[in-house]
């Protein structure tokens, strides 16, 4: 028997998307987030490497919410 699939993100009940249906969803989210804003000020001015890193933050942000994300409302 398999154990039961927890999922992080969940159809929302209204309107179009997903929103965080556990701590980890929610935590991940915030996780993001706060990187998303410090990475202005911690990292050096000039040049393309705050982009660089903001794009890879993205990009794994959406792999790990896309995994953990419940696709059907059933």
């Amino acid at each position: 028997m398999k154990p039961a699939r927890t999922y992080w993100f969940a159809p929302k009940r209204l309107g179009i998307g997903y929103s965080p249906a556990s701590w980890q969803g929610w935590a991940l989210l915030a996780i993001y987030v706060a990187l998303m804003i410090a990475m202005p000020r911690l990292l050096p001015e000039g040049g393309h490497f705050r982009i660089v890193i903001m794009i890879a933050l993205t990009i794994g942000f959406l792999i790990i919410a896309f995994s953990k994300t419940q696709t059907s409302r059933s």
